[in-house]
């Protein structure tokens, strides 16, 4: 981190935050490139190609510190802009374990530490980097000294690589796991039990 964060203890924020909590969107960097048939109707790619812009530009965004901004006025000047117990959907418009977020994803582990009040939910398509890109902090059970993140999930792959739910994303040490399949179909259901 840069030095001028000031780290809290996650139970002292709880206690000093009154504010309800909320849902948001943690984008810290931006585009990705397609890896399956399941990236095939990427709606972040739909949404860039019709406005000119290029998806498979990867970069850092200017919310890239948004879990550890304070509020600089009101009543809850000090406290963190995201409440306690928010929960923080991440990298919607990229993936997390993208291969060219490498040199940022420490920072941003970093930032979910110290926001371990809260819950950071990810999608990722790339569960083969889990384990290569988790912070020193995680210990075996998914949980790092401040218990930071909750849930991964890795979408239903209906392609010949699907056997890398088994192969990497359930052995991964997060606290929850989801895999999500629009339409799911009982065939489905059985390659993954």
């Amino acid at each position: 981190m840069n030095g001028q964060l000031s780290f809290i203890n996650a139970a002292e924020e709880k206690l000093n935050d009154s504010r309800p909590p909320e849902t948001i969107i943690w984008n810290p960097w931006y585009g990705c490139h397609k890896v399956s048939a399941v990236c095939d109707n990427c709606y972040m790619f739909a949404r860039d190609l019709s406005y000119g812009m290029d998806p498979r530009q990867v970069h850092r965004t200017g919310n890239y510190n948004l879990p550890v901004r304070r509020l600089r006025s009101s009543p809850h000047k000090g406290n963190y802009k995201t409440p306690s117990v928010s929960h923080i959907y991440t990298c919607f418009t990229s993936v997390f374990f993208h291969p060219a977020a490498d040199s940022w994803r420490e920072e941003a582990w970093e930032m979910m530490r110290e926001r371990s009040d809260c819950t950071f939910f990810m999608i990722t398509k790339r569960p083969e980097r889990i384990a290569a890109c988790l912070p020193s902090s995680f210990s075996s059970d998914g949980r790092t000294q401040n218990e930071s993140w909750s849930h991964i999930s890795d979408p239903l792959d209906p392609s010949p690589n699907a056997n890398r739910i088994h192969r990497y994303f359930m052995p991964t040490p997060a606290t929850n796991r989801t895999i999500p399949s629009n339409p799911i179909t009982i065939p489905r259901i059985k390659m993954i039990l």
